[in-house]
C-alpha cells in the first residue's frame, strides 16, 4: 500500500500489519504542507508522482524510488493522476488542464475545456477524471463554468475520446467525484448518480452527499464516502442497492486492492 506524506516523501506499507516497508523522497516538494500527487502504476511496479515545481511529473520505480522511463515530452503539472488500464498512459490535471502522457514516447496532449479545438461549450475547474474499462474513454467532472437557471447547471459530466473530442456531456447539480464502473459512470455530487456511459441516461440515484467515489476492479461494485457523516458505503454498481452494512471513515480518500477484497 503506497501512502503520501506532506511534503515529498512516499511510504510503502504492508497492507496487514501497516508496518512501513519502504520509504523514499521522490525529489524537492512542490507544496511542503500537501500531500505529493501521486499514482501507482497498474503493474505494481512503478508509480509517477509531483517531483518538483520545476520538474513536474516523473515516473519512479516503485521499490525504490529511482528514477525511470522516458521523461514527459513537456512539463506536466497536476493536482491528481490517474493511469489507463493498461498502464500506457497517464491523465493528469489541474485547474482547467488536463494532460495524457504516452509513456512509451514520451508525448504529451494538453487541452483545456476552454479551447478552439474544444467545442462543448465548457468552462471551468476539473475535479475527477475516471478512465472507462478499454482505455479509449476519460470521464471528467468539472464546473460547468457559465452562468445555468435552474438546479441542473451548476456542474458537468463529459465523456472525451483520447484526441479530446467531446462525445457527451450532461448538467448536474454538484459534481465532485468520478468513476467509471463498467457500462455506468457514477457521480458523486450532491446525490449519488449513475449514468449510462454511452449516453449519460440516468440509472439510478442514491441520496448520499459524496466527496470521492472509486469503482471496485471488475466494476461490479462503488465505494463512496459521504459527505455529510462520514461514512463509507459500498453500492451495487447496477442498481445502486447498499451492500452492508456502513462505516464511520473520517477520510476523503479511497483505494481498492487489484482482486476487489478490501478497500484503503
Amino acid at each position: 500500500l503506497l501512502t503520501a506524506s506532506t511534503g515529498d516523501h512516499l511510504r510503502g506499507l504492508d497492507p496487514t500489519t501497516g508496518a512501513i516497508v519502504t520509504r523514499y523522497r521522490t525529489a524537492r516538494s512542490f507544496q511542503p504542507t500537501d500531500p505529493m500527487p501521486f499514482a501507482a502504476a497498474p503493474d505494481g511496479r512503478h508509480v509517477a508522482a509531483v517531483a518538483s515545481d520545476d520538474e513536474g511529473v516523473r515516473l519512479f520505480e516503485l521499490a525504490t524510488g529511482a528514477p525511470t522511463g522516458r521523461p514527459p515530452a513537456k512539463k506536466i503539472s497536476a493536482n491528481r493522476l490517474t493511469w489507463s488500464p493498461d498502464g500506457a498512459r497517464i491523465a493528469a490535471f489541474e485547474g482547467n488542464v488536463i494532460h495524457l502522457w504516452t509513456l512509451a514516447t514520451g508525448d504529451v496532449a494538453t487541452w483545456g475545456l476552454a479551447t478552439e479545438d474544444n467545442r462543448a461549450s465548457l468552462l471551468g475547474h476539473v475535479t475527477d477524471v475516471s478512465w472507462s474499462p478499454d482505455g479509449a474513454r476519460l470521464a471528467v467532472t468539472h464546473d460547468a463554468g457559465d452562468a445555468w437557471e435552474g438546479d441542473e447547471g451548476r456542474a458537468s459530466l463529459t465523456v472525451f475520446d483520447t484526441d479530446s473530442r467531446p462525445l457527451a456531456t450532461r448538467r448536474l447539480p454538484l459534481a465532485e467525484a468520478v468513476a467509471w464502473a463498467g457500462e455506468r459512470i457514477v457521480v458523486a455530487g450532491s446525490d449519488l448518480v449513475a449514468l449510462g456511459a454511452a449516453d449519460l441516461a440516468p440509472i439510478w440515484r442514491h441520496e448520499v452527499r459524496g466527496c470521492v467515489v472509486r469503482a471496485s476492479p471488475n466494476g461490479t461494485r462503488v465505494a463512496v464516502v459521504d459527505d455529510l457523516y462520514a461514512k463509507l458505503r459500498i453500492l451495487d454498481a447496477a442498481d445502486g442497492r447498499e451492500l452492508g452494512p456502513s462505516r464511520v471513515v473520517p477520510c476523503p480518500h479511497l483505494a481498492w486492492s487489484p482482486d476487489g477484497r478490501a478497500l484503503a
